[in-house]
């Protein structure tokens, strides 16, 4: 994490977590979820609505 934040001014960096969010990818494994319980957590968390978070 503190490597991602040294380099937050690279342009290579910043494109590639565009795509994939790897900062919160990390946090769900360290906490030991999902990737897809982290998001659903940290949705929750922001919008105080608990949402199902569905493929359509």
């Amino acid at each position: 994490v503190d490597e991602l934040d040294l380099n937050r001014d690279s342009e290579v960096q910043q494109q590639t977590l565009n795509i994939f969010n790897f900062h919160g990818w990390l946090l769900s494994q360290v906490q030991r979820i999902s990737y897809k319980e982290y998001v659903q957590k940290k949705y929750f968390k922001e919008t105080n609505e608990k949402v199902s978070l569905v493929s359509f």
